[in-house]
Parts: structure tokens; sequence; C-alpha cells
């Protein structure tokens, strides 16, 4: 019978453009989760690029076409043929449940010992799709029951994972160990009790599986691997079979701890099976301040219903309420406050976060109960300062409203406004400037607002800054100014200079901005000609006697600019194309390209022209 079916170009096309047709005969992979037990991968895609005698092989052993596979080896096809993840024909037979194709690959010498990339058996596989038929002629040929691939899963992992209890029966039957373990000290409990397989963990605890074994990465039972996920069938099984509610992990949280976050079912579980409401993991937080930091109102209520003691601290000295502030989480904390909590003890570092968050209710809320506008926390920080670094402009129209302080100053001298400088958020830095904020303060290390935004690129921050009076050639502590900053960007520059930039000004180390657009770094064509056309002096030396030419790349156009130039006679066409790039402003070279010009001389206007004419006026 010839090969026949879905052309093979099907299985070169890239995972996102199959359709749910397409997919229906591959096995969906397992998601990875790695704070849990460690994932099997599931089928995977046949992915040859050629359409070859090999790829047959593999196709038709994908679908269990024995005829064509008999036609193909009888024609020389290498049997134990790979594709890229290391699977062979054998493998996908196998994953497909296809017992004639398995027996007839091996009559034809298959290697029945071939594991994939990840080190997978043919037992994996099986296990994994529940194939008990495959599974027993797979052991029958002498497959290591429990072989482990690259993160120790043995076959039986690999079933109690899917759910597939007839062959979890078939493999313990077949004297599979029942506590080997993963790389995580995962036991097949485990997975079963992490994917809810409620008929897979009665039959492994029915078999002896240890129910109070705890595995290695986070020391969690069975039962904290079911709590977390919210399996609540599974919860009720392994509290029936007798698992201890309180168990804690090797931070000191229980199953109700692990399951707070937005898992409230699981939680009544718990609570019913008499879990404690105020157990605290090892930073002092109980369940209650764990559903507050997510905003679970159900969560939170259940917890108060059984007793959680709404105004327990952490080690932080922080409250539910806190938690719940500092997330922006406004109805949580309304809920919090009719059940007692106490507003009038917020901690102090809750406004912090919520001007960094940008949570305006809350901020109002924290003010109308007494926190100050003004308070400070780590590093000397206002909230507006939290509230400019994250640029939330009305966060920052809020606190100002409210009486901040547009000037305050942290431990380094750095000012609302500075942090702003740093960010993108253009609505939040307008507001500050609109509001008359200093321009020319200095941090400690002498760095104002301007040296910021030239050194970030931000255009428009740089001609805001000057239109409100920033000195264009303040120095900072090593001697660098704005212009030494701004080399990267040659509109930056530009503006610079027009606003009477001093291109001599040189640094500590006595380098000019010349020599820093000439380095290597920077290696900008256009901004050395433009400072050289504005006056730079290219003979000048550093403290070690390096012009800007000694630092420029060698055989780069900036180099032979700087060795042409002629510090009396400026290059005519160097400041004739000049004086088109500033006509046309930043955006130019769009500009340029629409031109009806030759290419050749739009690349010349745009500093891509590889000839340099050196005749001079």
């Amino acid at each position: 019978m010839p090969v026949s079916g879905r052309l093979w170009a099907d299985f070169r096309q890239s995972p996102a453009d199959r359709t749910p047709d397409d997919m229906s005969f591959l096995t969906t992979p397992l998601e990875n989760n790695d704070d849990g037990c460690s994932k099997v991968d599931g089928g995977a895609d046949i992915s040859i690029v050629d359409e070859n005698i090999g790829t047959k092989l593999l196709r038709a052993a994908e679908k269990g076409q024995c005829d064509a596979l008999a036609a193909l080896l009888n024609g020389g096809a290498d049997v134990n043929v790979q594709d890229w993840l290391g699977r062979t024909a054998l493998h996908y037979a196998t994953e497909n449940g296809h017992c004639d194709a398995i027996e007839l690959l091996l009559n034809g010498g298959a290697d029945i010992g071939a594991t994939d990339k990840k080190k997978r058996t043919l037992l994996h596989i099986a296990s994994e799709n529940g194939h008990c038929q495959a599974i027993e002629m797979l052991i029958k040929r002498g497959v290591e029951i429990d072989a482990k691939d690259e993160k120790d899963c043995t076959s039986l992992h690999c079933a109690s994972q899917t759910g597939n209890r007839a062959a979890v029966d078939f493999l313990l039957n077949k004297g599979a160990d029942i506590c080997a373990t993963d790389e995580d000290g995962c036991t097949a409990l485990h997975y079963a009790a992490e994917e809810g397989r409620c008929s897979v963990l009665e039959l492994l605890l029915d078999q002896g599986a240890d129910l109070a074994g705890k595995q290695r990465k986070h020391e969690w039972t069975a039962l904290h691997c079911a709590a977390r996920k919210g399996h609540c069938e599974a919860v009720s099984l392994l509290l029936d079979k007798g698992a201890k509610v309180d168990e804690k992990d090797k931070n000191n949280r229980t199953a109700l701890l692990l399951s707070a976050h937005r898992r409230p079912l699981a939680m009544r579980l718990l609570l019913e099976r008499g879990a404690s409401v105020n157990q605290k993991g090892n930073f002092g937080q109980t369940a209650l301040h764990l559903s507050a930091l997510t905003g679970c109102c159900e969560a939170m209520n259940l917890l108060l219903d059984h007793g959680a003691d709404v105004n327990m601290k952490d080690s932080k000295d922080w409250a539910a309420i806190d938690f719940a502030a500092m997330n922006g989480h406004t109805a949580a904390i309304h809920l919090l406050s009719a059940r007692g909590a106490d507003l009038n003890t917020f901690n102090k570092a809750m406004l912090h976060h919520a001007a960094y968050g940008g949570y305006c209710d809350v901020i109002n809320l924290l003010l109308d109960r007494g926190a100050d506008v003004n308070g400070r926390e780590n590093g000397n920080w206002t909230p507006l300062h939290d509230a400019a670094t994250s640029g939330h402009h009305d966060a920052i129209h809020l606190l100002l409203e409210r009486g901040a302080d547009l000037e305050a100053k942290d431990d380094s001298n750095i000012t609302p406004l500075a942090l702003a400088s740093l960010t993108d958020a253009v609505d939040a830095f307008k507001l500050l400037l609109s509001r008359g904020a200093d321009v020319n303060v200095k941090s400690v290390e002498g760095v104002a607002p301007l040296h910021h935004a030239s050194a970030y690129g931000s255009f428009n921050y740089v001609v805001w800054l000057l239109s409100r009076g920033a000195h264009v050639n303040a120095q900072d502590n090593l001697g660098f100014t704005p212009l030494h900053y701004g080399v990267k960007d040659w509109g930056i520059v530009e503006r610079l200079l027009r606003k009477g930039a001093d291109v001599k000004k040189r640094t500590a180390q006595g380098r000019t901005a010349l020599h820093h657009a000439a380095h290597p770094c920077i290696n900008s064509v256009e901004t050395v000609e433009l400072l050289l056309l504005a006056g730079a002096n290219s003979e000048a030396a550093d403290e070690r006697g390096k012009k800007s030419i000694d630092l420029a790349e060698k055989d780069s156009k900036v180099k032979l600019i700087l060795s042409n130039h002629r510090n009396c006679y400026p290059n005519l066409q160097r400041l004739c194309r000049m004086w088109i790039r500033s006509l046309f402003g930043r955006g130019g070279e769009d500009k340029v390209n629409a031109l009806p010009l030759p290419q050749s001389v739009k690349d010349y206007l745009l500093f891509k022209g590889n000839r340099m004419v050196s005749t001079h006026v």
C-alpha cells in the first residue's frame, strides 16, 4: 500500500500556522512548572526539512501505516533514522499506540533502547499516553521499567502525571518503583497530586505510596502540591487518607498558606479540616497577608470567618491591610477595615508603594487617614520620588495637590524631576516642569536633569529643559557637560550648540566633546562634522596627550574626516550638507530620502557616501 495522507509540508509548518485540525495527530505538550514537580514533555512534531525516505518512514510510523513501513524498509530506509528531537520511527509508533507498527519496526532491527534528546525511552512515551498494550510489549522485549529521562522521571511519573490509571496499575503490577524520585525528589504521588489525578492518587496510596513523603526542592508533601493548584477533590482525598493538614514545608508554609493565592475553595476544605488559620511562614506572613496581597476578597472573608487575626503583623511589621494597600486593592482595604483592621496604623511605607504603583484611590485613602505626603523612606525618598520614577502622571498630580514638596531631595540630592528625566513618561515630566521644578538642581555627583536627558537621548526633554533655563554648559563633578553626554544623538548636539554649548569645555581627563564623538564607542560621523563646524579643535589633546584622531577607529570615516580637517578652512561640501541637514532637523533622514535626487547625492547628505572631497575654499 503506498504512503498516503497529509503532505509532509504540513509537518514543516511553524506551530503558530497549524489549525486545530492540523494538530489533531500531535500530543499536546504539558506545561512546564518550575515551582512544582518537573513536567514531562509531550509529543512533538516531526521536523525534518527534506522530503526523503527517512521522513516518509517517520510519517508512516506516526500514522501506523504498516504496508508503507514494510515497503520503505525493503527499499533501504534506515529503521533508526532520527528527527531533530532524536526521535525514531519507533518513538512515533509508540506515541500513538500502533502495536503492529511497533512489532514490524522491532522485527526490522529498530533499536528498542533508543532515547530521544531528552533521554526519554519508548516506555516513557507509551506510559505518558496510556498505551497499555504497547507498554506490555516493550516490557516483554526487555525495556527497563524504571529507566530515567534527563529530569530523572520514570515511566510511572509520566503515567501518573497524565492521569492514566490503567497504565499506572499495569506498571505497578510489573514492578515499577513507586518510591522513585525525579531530580527534585518528587515521586509519582507528587505528580498525580500536582495535576489533581484523583483516581491515580487513590491507586498509588492503596499500593503503598508514602503520603507524608516530601520532595527536596520545597519539602512539599502531596497535600501541598494539590492545595497550591486548588485541586479540591484531591485535597479532600489526601486528607481522608490521613494527610496532616498543618504539615510545614521548608519555609514553614502549610497547605493553607500555599492555597491562599486565589484558591478559596481549597482553603475552605482545609479550614473545615482544622487548618491553623493564623499559621505564619518564615517571614511572619499568614494566609490573610497572602490573600490581601492578591486582593482576593472571597479568600479574606473566608479566613476572617474562621478566626484570622485581621491586625496580625509579619516580621516587617506589616499587617494584611498594608499588603492590600501596597498593591492598590481598594476593595480589599475597605473589606479589612470593615472587619476590624486598624486604618490608623498603616505602615508608612505603604504610601510609597501606592505612589510607585500609581494607585490614586489608595493614595487618597492613606492621606485621608493621616499619612505624611512628604514622609521619607529608603534613600530619603518621598512618595513624589516614587511616583516620578515610575512615571505615573495622575499620582504625581494628586500628590502635588495634597501638598507634596516639588523640590524634595533624597540622600543623593536628587529631585523628582531628575528621576522623571530618566523615564519615558512624557506627561509626568512635563507636569513637574509646568509646576516650576528647578531644572538646575544637581545631585551630589553634580549631575543635573539636562545631563540625564542628553545622555539618554531624550530630545524633547532637552528642548523643554533648555526652554526652562537649564544651564547648557553645566559641568558635573567629572567635568562632563550635556554636550559630552549627548554626542550619540546628532539632534541633541545640534540643539545644544544652538543654545550656546561650548565645544571647548573639557572633562577632568582633559577631553572635549569631539574626543567622545570620535571614540569607537560613539564613532558618529555626523556629530564629528557638526562639532568641527562649530569650532571644535581637532588638535586638542587630553591629559594623556591623546587627540580626537588618536581615539578614532582605524580606517573609519571619522578618522578620515579628522585627518582632512583644516582648522581655518572648513570643507565647503561638508558645510553645505550640514546646513541642509540642519534645515530638515530631526527626522531629516526620511525627508532627505523623499527628495527627487540621485541616491548617491542623498547618501552623501546623510553621511553615508564614501566620497570624501578635500577641496577647500
